[in-house]
């Protein structure tokens, strides 16, 4: 009885429209007055171009009633509809669409996933125009839509890559001077060097088309958002890969050896060319972290390379002691916690109290590595942020200098964030067991990787900042 009295909401008058009808019948259930007049404010919305942001709670019919309900009315033959879902409720929302949608409805609901390995075939295309054409639902996680972007990005520039080198080697060949026999002996290298080139530029300008052609559906589609709060979350939806050729960076490499970008070996020609750390001949941008993080965490573990190499030399053992007290009085306020790991819970306390002190021992790291010709006043002063006279560091040499700007941007920006970053929950390895973890790039197999929880590494983020990727 209480359903022959249910207002039918769906009903205005004496006109109704079939499709709400037909839903409810489908769908065995009735709709509500306040779903109807928020589906309909969407869909006038829509064909009006404007962006609409509903708040709705947990039981009103996100998922079950409104979003099947707007791809139903709002989806056409030359408008795809595309329904954007955190990755941990895709599937689940895939199957209740399937649920609503297909069937009487004839409205199909296609998985959308794309990745940085993922292959670039026409298939990619024709999957997109398939929900497009029978104007049914295209489910997709953020992470596949900002790999779509990106994957396009990069392969516009390997494209300008391919065609300026090649344009390069041409016009190189053309001016140099060789001889008959030299040009002779050349040519089948050159040959194979350009039908190479022209074949990874048919390979790249198909896959651009194909990517070209996906963006076209996406760019008139309707994109429902759910969980906005989490979609557009800087922090939580971000997604990173590296860009172009790579570079060597400011000392990536121990003195004297080839990758040292600097080529200022000179004024350190007395230095041992091995690592205080770990005895490696590694570069002073990996001693430089290694000498800091030790420092910190021997507050609480055992004492690491750093220290032990230290161990009874100079001021080394008094600055130890002095910022063991610091980390003790920061464990007791509760500015620092000490489970799973000592973590900065306080980027005041850690400028008030940490930095100075972490300012000292930084020093003795540059006074090893780095001879530097001014008063320890002076550096520790500009270690800690505060102004400097110019006139007491513009003797320095370019080595110098890079050296003591690398040390304060450890001080000033990276050491507070990496100090706050709890292990297997924003960051972490990959496991060798996961699944396909062969087909991932080296720097996510072999490096660490965001995390979106605990235990749960992104799926194809990677941390863009080199010396991030150094400290973690």
């Amino acid at each position: 009885a209480r359903e022959l009295v249910t207002e039918q909401h769906c009903v205005d008058g004496a006109t109704y429209d079939p499709r709400l009808l037909c839903f409810e019948f489908v769908s065995r259930i009735a709709l509500r007055g306040k779903q109807v007049k928020m589906v309909r404010d969407m869909v006038e919305a829509v064909g009006n171009g404007n962006p609409l942001v509903h708040q709705m709670l947990m039981g009103e019919g996100k998922t079950t009633v409104v979003t099947p309900l707007v791809v139903l009315l709002s989806a056409t033959a030359e408008r795809a509809c595309v329904v954007c879902v955190p990755a941990a409720i895709l599937e689940f929302t895939c199957r209740v669409l399937r649920e609503r949608l297909r069937g009487t409805l004839a409205r199909p609901v296609v998985l959308f996933s794309f990745a940085r390995a993922t292959e670039v075939s026409d298939d990619l295309y024709l999957r997109l125009l398939l929900a497009q054409d029978s104007r049914g639902a295209l489910c997709s996680g953020p992470t596949a839509m900002k790999s779509l972007m990106l994957r396009f990005l990069l392969t516009i520039h390997d494209i300008d890559l391919t065609r300026n080198r090649e344009s390069e080697r041409s016009e190189s060949n053309r001016h140099s001077r060789r001889s008959f026999v030299q040009s002779l002996m050349s040519w089948t290298t050159r040959g194979s060097t350009a039908a190479a080139a022209k074949a990874l530029l048919n390979k790249l300008s198909y896959e651009a088309e194909v990517l070209s052609s996906a963006f076209r559906v996406f760019r008139g589609a309707v994109l429902l958002l759910d969980d906005i709060d989490l979609l557009m979350h800087p922090l939580r939806s971000e997604l990173h890969w590296p860009l172009g050729d790579t570079h060597k960076l400011d000392f990536t490499a121990a003195l004297g050896g080839q990758s040292n970008a600097s080529g200022d070996a000179g004024r350190d020609a007395g230095a041992s060319l091995m690592s205080y750390i770990a005895g490696s001949p590694i570069g002073a941008r990996w001693q430089a972290a290694f000498h800091l993080l030790d420092g910190f965490f021997s507050c609480q573990l055992s004492n690491g390379p750093a220290v032990t190499s230290l161990s009874g030399q100079g001021t080394a053992p008094g600055v130890l002691k002095k910022l063991r007290k610091v980390v003790e009085r920061g464990l007791q306020e509760k500015q620092l916690q000490a489970s799973p790991h000592l973590a900065l819970l306080s980027t005041t306390f850690y400028h008030e109290e940490l930095r100075p002190v972490l300012a000292e021992w930084m020093l003795l790291w540059l006074r090893r590595r780095h001879p530097i010709p001014v008063q320890d006043t002076h550096l520790l002063a500009y270690l800690c942020g505060s102004k400097v006279d110019e006139k007491v560091i513009k003797g320095l040499g370019d080595h110098q200098l890079k050296a003591l700007n690398l040390a304060r941007t450890w001080l000033a920006v990276l050491m507070p964030h990496l100090a706050s970053r709890i292990h297997r929950v924003h960051y972490g390895l990959l496991s060798e067991s996961a699944t396909g973890w062969t087909k991932e790039p080296r720097a996510r197999r072999y490096f660490a990787v965001p995390f979106v929880g605990k235990d749960a590494p992104s799926d194809s983020s990677q941390f863009s900042h080199p010396d991030v990727v150094i400290g973690l």
